[in-house]
């Protein structure tokens, strides 16, 4: 995924990327780094969803965002109002929400 992500972004000549795959348990990277963390179709299929978060909290700048999107048809798709709690939960808050219950995109503010 990786080198599909980065093949799409050099194709659009975006050079202010990095690219880091971590186990989702241990995530080696620098705390209070990343401005943005993008997930899609992603936490539905994470077994421990609370550390996840927790680490995804830890590793975004005061007011970093962290952008959920969810497709129809993905058998562990989360329904809009159980992402939002599962996630406030983590020290964030819902700053906005495109789409509708079938396809949607969350963006959630680091508190």
């Amino acid at each position: 995924m990786l080198d599909f992500a980065r093949k799409r972004l050099v194709k659009r000549g975006l050079k202010n990327v990095e690219y880091k795959l971590t186990d989702g348990l241990n995530f080696d990277l620098e705390s209070s780094f990343f401005d943005r963390v993008f997930m899609v179709t992603v936490i539905g299929e994470v077994e421990n969803k609370d550390y996840y978060l927790r680490e995804i909290h830890r590793v975004l700048k005061s007011d970093g965002i962290l952008s959920i999107s969810e497709l129809a048809g993905d058998p562990d798709k989360m329904a809009i109002d159980d992402l939002k709690d599962l996630v406030c939960q983590h020290g964030f808050e819902v700053s906005h929400i495109f789409g509708t219950h079938r396809n949607y995109t969350i963006n959630f503010t680091k508190k």
